[in-house]
């Protein structure tokens, strides 16, 4: 949470280096850093993290309180993402629902599930497109300030990377290290391939071996 807060003052680079290359802060139509929800328990029963690229554009019910505290903002968001991925709102929270369903397959509550695994992103808005290009100096803004402490954070948990995005844009983590696995997007279009499905496969085969 302490490494979430500055995101809600709001952040800093929404009138600087990210000006004009994200949507940006308007919470009222959905506009706001989302798409992080987990680590239920203690922070050290977290087994699993979940990087995939950015969220995509608001929904339409999406909507924030345009005044309320830091931490509302941060419960909103996260009660907003775990009901999408509770009620399998789309391909991708389904497709990260079957990987957390096959790393813990003796767990069968979502809710138990997600004391052990943290869902997160790469950039922590969304591109002016759904799924469009970012502009690499804002996502490396958003990793050093945000993604890279959620990871020391969890150095002790395993990692799996969704999508070539993620992997570009955090990969040099890992360089040194044993705990990650790269895997395919688990949105649309590209979720829909076999390789794609074989990809998620291996990284929960790793996430075994590793555990």
């Amino acid at each position: 949470l302490e490494v979430l807060k500055p995101a809600y003052v709001p952040c800093k680079y929404f009138e600087g280096i990210c000006k004009d290359k994200i949507l940006g802060w308007n919470p009222s139509i959905g506009n706001v850093p989302r798409g992080y929800c987990g680590a239920f328990g203690n922070i050290k029963d977290v087994k699993l993290v979940l990087v995939v690229a950015e969220p995509g554009n608001p929904k339409d019910d999406e909507k924030y309180m345009s005044s309320t505290s830091v931490d509302d903002y941060i419960s909103q968001v996260s009660k907003y993402v775990f009901d999408c991925y509770d009620d399998n709102r789309s391909p991708m929270h389904m497709n990260v629902r079957y990987i957390i369903n096959k790393c813990f397959p003796d767990i069968t509550s979502f809710k138990e599930q997600l004391e052990k695994v943290w869902i997160t992103e790469t950039v922590l808005c969304s591109a002016n497109q759904s799924t469009g290009k970012i502009d690499g100096e804002c996502a490396k803004a958003c990793v050093s300030t945000y993604l890279e402490k959620q990871l020391e954070l969890l150095s002790h948990a395993y990692v799996i990377l969704l999508g070539g995005k993620s992997h570009q844009r955090v990969g040099y983590f890992f360089e040194t290290k044993n705990n990650v696995s790269y895997a395919n997007a688990v949105g649309l279009p590209g979720a829909n391939t076999k390789e794609s499905k074989e990809s998620w496969e291996r990284a929960i085969k790793d996430f075994h071996e590793f555990s």
